[in-house]
């Protein structure tokens, strides 16, 4: 049984707290090196480009399937924030719930862009000149929808922590990263909408490192018992 002297938070929440700080932090550490090793391609020519993408498809593969896989990690450990005793709140659920719908559009990027790509460059791996001109089409479509899922990730994601840098400073708990929460997942949403962040591979870096810095902070805030 778990008791507490009323000098702070009983042992078991401490515990708890402390694993989400753990895997908030793991998974977002991990996330950023795996953007770091995003492959890119910068042939010219048409078979050159596809001879490219086919060559580095095991690592685009392991990339987009790790950030998949951790933005599950983070689904969960976000819920379990959300779902704290005296924390779990409207305000805190509908953070959740753009949370996952953001993490559900960067899925889907991740699958077009580590997959789908890849699954058509090593299709055409052979093609004629007529047939990688078609391919020339439906690698510009993907592009599309990859930037459309994409941006609707990075606003779903900014808008959640905005809202639970709103709950923390509703509740009074770390007005340091209810502030912080304010400004890093509130510019990147603005600036996505404004077209002004393009979300390529260093546009994206950025989106994803202003949310790493977030929770970050959060990870160290929870892990002192102060989130």
């Amino acid at each position: 049984m778990t008791t507490n002297d009323g000098n702070g938070p009983a042992p078991r929440i401490i515990d708890s707290n402390r694993m989400l700080a753990a895997l908030i932090a793991a998974a977002t550490l991990l996330a950023v090196a795996m953007m770091a090793h995003h492959p890119t391609a910068h042939a010219d020519g048409m078979s050159e480009l596809v001879a490219e993408i086919a060559r580095k498809s095991a690592l685009n593969g392991l990339v987009h399937g790790t950030l998949i896989a951790l933005l599950g990690v983070l689904l969960f450990a976000f819920a379990e924030f959300s779902a704290r005793p005296g924390f779990a709140r409207p305000l805190t659920r509908a953070a959740w719930l753009a949370f996952a719908i953001g993490a559900a559009a960067a899925m889907v990027a991740a699958l077009i862009n580590g997959f789908v790509v890849d699954a058509l460059a090593q299709r055409y791996a052979d093609a004629d000149t007529a047939a990688l001109e078609s391919l020339r089409h439906l690698l510009r479509l993907c592009w599309r929808f990859n930037q459309a899922f994409a941006a609707a990730g990075e606003i779903a994601r900014g808008l959640a922590i905005v809202l639970w840098s709103c709950a923390l400073l509703r509740l009074d708990r770390s007005r340091l990263l209810g502030v912080a929460g304010l400004l890093l997942g509130g510019v990147p949403v603005l600036l996505v909408l404004a077209g002004t962040l393009r979300l390529d591979l260093h546009g994206a870096m950025l989106a994803l490192l202003a949310a790493a810095a977030w929770n970050l902070m959060l990870a160290i805030q929870l892990w002192r018992g102060r989130a």
